[in-house]
């Protein structure tokens, strides 16, 4: 018996590639017919995955460039400043990884050193604050609460209750500073320009604080050099100071402060007095609260977590009280009317695709069920010639295979120099179309095969 050559199975597919290529070549403007409609049919499930394809990116940079803003509020809904709210509170929702940015401001009384604005004046020695022996305390620190102006600690001005709902703000800065100065650690501050006509001062120049901590019980007297960076429109009803946020409880203060503090309390261990003063000192307020909060959210696509977390750990919107008894607005109105409104593009483009990707995988495996059927005798002759059904079946398929194929490259090389790339939607739309088509040439092909050579070959006797 003689062994069959090792070259046999390379022959064997030669032949049937060639007898594929020589029908091609031989069918001429015919066999344009499948090309060209496999490019149409392409080119335009593409044109439809591209379309799904932008939207969803649309979809995907909406969440990433919106701006997302949420605040505490009182359970009215009316107010955004004036509030207590403490600090591990802040903490605690900033962890959830949804917040990107954290805006608070602190309100304090604060009178300017040598400014005759207010009943407290008449303790200001030009210097410092100084309270005659004997006065209540509890009297002082009243005509201070009632009385004196306010300094607001921020870490973005554009965010502090006085302009949190205007659109822009009208403030001026002086040579090398910007709005980035609040988010550092200086001695520096914004006075509105009321303020700066009525006291004469200009930017640049350098003013003292007397700001008194929160805790009226025990309060103390931080006192602070400051330089005039800023000058700002008001909008409010008061003329408020801003300094930065990190600044709140710093400064330096008077020995004979002492005094008036809980005795048993040591403000001053660990630091150098010079001449009565404690510089560099910071105050440990174990009452330290801030009067207003608002934060830029961030992972705006799960944002639903984020609104769950905030009912879970007991905060509420407004009109209801949880048991956190803190209320906090989310303004994502716009941000929702925008992705519902692409959400309902995306949908009505995805049942459309299905109604024309199914009408076109139709067409494709129609149209290769019925060129392949009008090559029966084509096919007969090849069998009666010695050719196996295998051979006619390779033969006919990479044929069919091979013009499908074209038409489709032929659709990617236009999106692609139309779209410059393409989406996995569209490759796979492409492969599915590929696929039924092949599978209408192959059933076909296959069907063929079974019937009588003999009775194709006297059909047209």
């Amino acid at each position: 018996m003689r062994a069959k050559s090792s070259t046999a199975p390379f022959r064997r597919w030669g032949f049937i590639l060639a007898s594929a290529l020589v029908s091609i070549r031989r069918g001429g403007v015919k066999n344009l017919i499948v090309p060209l409609t496999s490019f149409v049919l392409a080119l335009f499930i593409g044109l439809f995955g591209h379309q799904i394809a932008t939207s969803e990116d649309e979809l995907d940079v909406l969440y990433e460039n919106s701006e997302v803003l949420a605040y505490f509020t009182s359970g009215s809904g009316k107010h955004v400043d004036d509030l207590i709210i403490d600090p591990n509170t802040v903490n605690s929702i900033a962890e959830t990884g949804f917040v990107g940015e954290t805006y608070t401001t602190a309100i304090r009384n604060t009178h300017i050193i040598g400014a005759p604005t207010s009943i407290i004046s008449i303790y200001d020695n030009g210097e410092y604050l100084s309270i005659p022996p004997g006065f209540a305390k509890e009297t002082f620190f009243e005509n201070a609460r009632r009385h004196l102006s306010k300094v607001c600690f921020v870490s973005d001005i554009k965010h502090a209750p006085e302009f949190f709902f205007e659109n822009a703000l009208a403030i001026e800065y002086l040579d090398g500073y910007d709005a980035s100065v609040f988010g550092r650690n200086e001695s520096v501050c914004a006075l509105s320009e009321g303020m700066m006509d009525a006291l004469g001062y200009e930017l640049g120049d350098s003013i003292r604080l007397a700001v008194f901590t929160s805790t009226l019980s025990d309060a103390i007297i931080l006192y602070k050099d400051v330089t005039i960076v800023a000058q700002f429109t008001r909008v409010g009803s008061s003329h408020l100071i801003y300094m930065p946020a990190e600044q709140a409880n710093k400064g330096y203060i008077l020995n004979t402060d002492r005094q008036y503090s809980n005795a048993s309390q040591s403000y001053y261990d660990g630091y150098e007095i010079v001449d009565g003063l404690v510089y560099d000192y910071e105050y440990v307020d174990p009452y330290f609260a801030y009067d207003a909060v608002s934060m830029r959210l961030t992972n705006l696509k799960d944002l639903a977590e984020f609104k769950e977390y905030l009912i879970d750990s007991g905060y509420s919107p407004i009109g209801n009280r949880g048991s956190a008894r803190k209320w906090i607005v989310i303004e994502d109105t716009l941000l929702n009317d925008s992705v519902m409104s692409i959400n309902r593009h995306i949908s009505y483009m995805q049942i459309l695709f299905i109604a024309v990707y199914a009408l076109a995988i139709g067409i494709g495996f129609v149209l290769s069920s019925l060129l392949t059927k009008m090559r029966r005798r084509e096919l007969a002759l090849m069998r009666s010639m010695g050719a196996g059904r295998f051979k006619t079946f390779a033969a006919f398929f990479i044929e069919q295979a091979l013009l499908c194929v074209t038409g489709c490259v032929m659709a990617v090389l236009v999106l692609r120099i139309w779209n410059g790339s393409l989406a996995p939607l569209q490759w796979y739309s492409f492969i599915g179309y590929i696929g039924c088509y092949w599978l209408g040439a192959a059933v076909s092909v296959m069907l063929m095969n079974k019937v009588n050579i003999i009775e194709i070959l006297t059909a047209g006797e």
